[in-house]
């Protein structure tokens, strides 16, 4: 089966990028059975596919929205005896050796980004460090409170025998964030 999938959150108009795909396909002397649109291309994943299945899409951004997930969605359908094209720059990546082979150097790319970023940033934490700063959170600071300067709200919520679940539920927080809050603050112990 030869399946075309266009992302449903870019830019560029629908029917337009459909044109595109088609033609390429058609040009490659392949016919499209059926589109897909979604947001993600996970909707593929619960399609029953078989080896030998081709997938048009778009782009390559098709597949994720970071070079990680491309790399595991391009392997999660070859592993699955899927191809995959991509029209705009016209790669094709197939149940093969050679895609096999190109995937795990995109993996060594990225665990050398990995490893590239975590170099730097303990480098600039040991430069700000040799400059005599102190890096962290100092000790016996309270850390900004997502509740600070809404004790009053608070306050008079629990007098007017508001539920602490719905009071933390007006204010956007988790019902333990609000329960811890109100004992740190004793916000409690003016209604006894």
């Amino acid at each position: 089966m030869n399946i075309g999938y266009l992302r449903t959150d870019q830019s560029t108009d629908m029917n337009q990028r459909q044109k595109i795909v088609d033609g390429y396909a058609a040009v490659r002397k392949y016919k499209i059975d059926i589109f897909y649109s979604a947001e993600s291309v996970d909707i593929l994943k619960s399609q029953p596919l078989a080896l030998g299945d081709t997938l048009f899409v778009y782009d390559i951004a098709c597949l994720g929205n970071k070079l990680k997930l491309i790399k595991d969605n391009i392997v999660w359908f070859t592993e699955r005896g899927v191809s995959i094209f991509s029209a705009k720059e016209d790669y094709v990546f197939r149940p093969d050796t050679a895609t096999k082979k190109l995937l795990d150097g995109v993996e060594l790319a990225l665990d050398m980004r990995k490893s590239m970023v975590s170099a730097l940033t303990s480098k600039a934490l040991d430069k700000v460090k040799r400059s005599g700063k102190k890096l962290g959170q100092q000790k016996g600071r309270r850390i900004r409170h997502l509740l600070d300067g809404k004790e009053d709200k608070i306050r008079s919520l629990l007098r007017q025998k508001i539920s602490k679940a719905e009071i933390a539920r007006q204010m956007g927080v988790s019902y333990l964030t609000l329960f811890n809050f109100v004992k740190q603050n004793q916000l409690e112990s003016e209604n006894g």
